[in-house]
């Protein structure tokens, strides 16, 4: 699971003003007793009301103050190092796996085997090693 940088509880205005303050303050208590994120960054609740113009200022003020200290603690830098070797593996197994399944021998061959695993002759693990064989 991930944990958030932070959350807005809107609508607090009118009849609802009670209720969004309360789910606020219920947000805080649950994430008070969950542990930390990795990045030290502690998660800000707010509540927010775009008919009554309230809230926006405090919004962009803990935007502003996580960007700031994450970006002074290396915590941004780092995490982009991460998310870009992620982003590279996912992108080499998806162009890997189009470039597999869209050779046109292969495609035949995953047709015969995906024949014979409707008709009993061979389980679904059995074709997969043929057809990864075939491939390699």
């Amino acid at each position: 699971m991930e944990m958030t940088d932070g959350i807005v509880v809107t609508k607090a205005d009118g009849d609802n003003t009670k209720r969004a303050k309360q789910a606020g303050a219920d947000l805080k208590h649950a994430l008070h007793i969950l542990s930390p994120p990795t990045s030290g960054w502690r998660p800000e609740v707010l509540v927010a009301s775009s008919l009554d113009r309230r809230g926006f200022d405090e919004i962009w003020a803990m935007v502003t103050k996580y960007e700031r200290e994450m970006k002074s603690s290396g915590f941004f830098k780092n995490q982009r190092k991460e998310q870009s070797i992620e982003w590279f593996e996912k992108t080499t197994e998806l162009l890997i796996k189009n470039q597999v399944l869209n050779n046109s021998k292969i495609k035949l061959r995953k047709k015969e085997l995906e024949k014979k695993i409707i008709s009993g002759k061979i389980t679904a693990r059995q074709a997969a090693n043929v057809l990864v064989d075939f491939i390699f």
